[in-house]
């Protein structure tokens, strides 16, 4: 049983390591309370980024061949991002009808971002301590459900 634990320690402790390895220069740059929109941080490997959710920054990977643009808080083509010193803006989502029509938010954030998809495979609703707010892909991608992303249409599997 000791040796479980021990093995399951090790694994735990390995794992954070890498982990802040990559994000550990944002540690104290994610607020310690969410507010109404998620805090993205880009990295210097422009196919990730971090995402802040109650002070702790978590890494992502954006789909093979995407870079994470910060302006729009989006993965998109490479052609599309500045990569290299990020120009940040906010982005201007609008909380819409449409969204209430197709999900639902819980009353506060979790570890992490809720999204759901809507029948428009351009569209995706992400939820911000219970209310939903209607974004849009960049140009000729779609919104790929299993990993929050927007993604090629071959990859996001949306009908």
């Amino acid at each position: 049983m000791l040796c479980v634990f021990l093995v399951l320690i090790s694994l735990v402790c390995k794992t954070n390591g890498q982990f802040f390895a990559v994000c550990r220069g944002v540690y104290n740059t994610c607020p310690s309370i969410d507010g109404a929109y998620p805090v993205y941080i880009p990295l210097p490997n422009c196919n990730q980024y971090c995402e802040c959710s109650w002070g702790t920054p978590y890494l992502y990977n954006c789909p093979s061949g995407l870079y994470f643009d910060s302006t729009y808080n989006v993965c998109d083509l490479p052609e599309n991002v500045e990569c290299g010193v990020p120009a940040k803006k906010t982005p201007t989502p609008t909380s819409s009808s449409i969204c209430f029509d197709y999900g639902s938010c819980p009353a506060y954030d979790g570890q992490g971002s809720v999204y759901y998809a809507l029948p428009d495979c351009t569209k995706f609703c992400q939820c911000s301590n219970g209310a939903p707010f209607l974004f849009s892909c960049p140009a000729g991608l779609h919104f790929n459900e299993n990993f929050n992303v927007c993604d090629w249409p071959v990859d996001a599997d949306c009908a």
